[in-house]
């Protein structure tokens, strides 16, 4: 049975991170490469991405849907599965494979393209709630 209480704690953690996200998003392109804001957005897409798979991996668990074997594919599964839609599943996909970049530091953060992909990877998310606010109280 899919824990709706835990599915709405994790979507508000997502959506307060994503407030943060917006905050620091003002900061100018040449500031934010030069100081140490890029580790907060670093820090809070990884919390925001985290919450996320942990939402789809719920979801995919009680649903007994087919577990993915990369976070990445978690999104498509939901998205197949019709949680969220598929256009919005492809899209935030990769944002995963970022997360695992930050988290595990394979290789350097390219910081400029990382600043010009938070404004549309703010909105992709704040779709994210919505879909799955409407899957879980429909």
């Amino acid at each position: 049975m899919i824990d709706i209480e835990l599915i709405k704690r994790k979507l508000t953690q997502i959506s307060n991170k994503l407030n943060e996200l917006e905050e620091v998003a003002q900061t100018p392109k040449e500031k934010f490469a030069e100081s140490l804001i890029h580790y907060e957005a670093e820090r809070l897409v990884e919390l925001i991405v985290g919450n996320a798979i942990d939402i789809n991996f719920h979801i995919i668990k009680e649903k007994q849907l087919n577990a993915p074997i990369e976070y990445k594919e978690s999104f498509k599964v939901i998205g197949r599965d019709k949680v969220i839609s598929s256009e919005l599943a492809y899209r935030i996909a990769d944002s995963a494979g970022l997360r695992n970049l930050l988290v595990h530091h394979y290789d350097e953060i390219d910081l400029g393209r990382f600043y010009d992909g938070l404004k549309g990877g703010i909105a992709d998310y704040e779709q994210y709630i919505k879909e799955v606010n409407q899957y879980i109280t429909k």
